[in-house]
C-alpha cells in the first residue's frame, strides 16, 4: 500500500488528474473555436487553478511537509504523477504511516542549535 492510500489522501491525487484533464480539454476547446469563449477560457483557468491547489494540500501527517509541491518542484515533470503515486514514506521525513517508523521529526533548525 502506498504512502497516500496510507494517510488517505488519494483523493486528493484522483481530484489532480480529473483537474488536468478539465483543463487540457477545455483548453482544446478554447483554441479550437472561432469566437473565444470567456466561459470555457474562466473553466480552463479554474481547473489549472485546483490543480496547483491539490499539489500544494498533499501533506505529511506527522511533519506537516507539503509533499505534493516538494515532488513537482524536486522531480522531472514527466515524472511526477508517478512518483506520487508510487512514494512509500514522506520524502522529508520518512515516515511511515503503518506504525514501524514513529519517531517524531527534529525541531526545525535543529542541527543550528548547540
Amino acid at each position: 500500500m502506498t504512502w497516500l492510500r496510507r494517510t488517505h489522501q488519494v483523493w486528493k491525487l484522483t481530484l489532480l488528474t480529473w483537474a488536468m484533464g478539465l483543463s487540457l480539454v477545455l483548453g482544446v476547446l478554447y483554441r479550437l473555436e472561432k469566437e473565444r469563449n470567456l466561459l470555457v477560457f474562466g473553466a480552463s483557468a479554474a481547473a489549472l487553478l485546483v490543480m496547483f491547489v491539490g499539489f500544494w494540500a498533499i501533506r505529511c501527517p506527522l511533519c506537516g511537509a507539503r509533499v505534493g509541491w516538494r515532488v513537482v518542484s524536486r522531480t522531472k515533470a514527466r515524472e511526477v504523477w508517478t512518483t506520487l503515486r508510487d512514494l512509500e514514506v514522506c520524502p522529508v521525513c520518512a515516515d511511515d504511516p503503518t506504525g514501524t517508523n514513529r519517531d517524531p521529526p527534529p525541531a526545525p533548525f535543529s542541527a543550528w542549535r548547540s
